[in-house]
């Protein structure tokens, strides 16, 4: 296999397989779609405009909307059970760090500290419980031995 480039799109279907519909069209990579928990969007990461970062787009694929940006990568979106959050994990400060923003961009703020790498966030079910993030996702930077 050489060098080069690929490209990764995002679709629907029907939990059978069947009435297969491309959404995400743009070259280069859109990937982690996760759904609102109403249906009305769906998050994803995407390279369009250079970096991957986090957009949301309407069902039909239409309505494509940049929320994050930078000379960073921001991936794997995930919504929060009640819909008014967006989790997704960044490379913004030179570790990767959890992040929460609204669904609209604004409001991004880092949950984890700068002395952990962390990826791949999850949302506990709503059970009027507080929101924790699995542990896994999670590995801290030890300082050098002799320090």
């Amino acid at each position: 296999m050489g060098g080069g480039s690929f490209e990764t799109d995002i679709f629907v279907m029907n939990a059978d397989g069947s009435d297969v519909t491309q959404l995400a069209t743009a070259p280069g990579i859109d990937a982690n779609p996760d759904w609102s928990p109403d249906g009305t969007k769906i998050a994803f990461n995407s390279d369009r405009r250079g970096e991957r970062h986090i957009h949301v787009m309407n069902p039909d694929g239409t309505g494509v909307t940049l929320l994050t940006f930078g000379n960073h990568s921001d991936i794997a979106p995930k919504w929060s059970p009640e819909g008014s959050r967006i989790a997704f994990y960044s490379s913004r400060t030179g570790t990767e760090r959890l992040y929460v923003m609204n669904p609209v961009g604004t409001e991004q703020v880092p949950l984890t500290p700068s002395s952990y790498s962390a990826s791949n966030p999850a949302w506990r079910p709503c059970s009027g419980a507080p929101t924790r993030f699995p542990a896994r996702s999670a590995a801290r930077r030890r300082a050098p031995a002799g320090r």
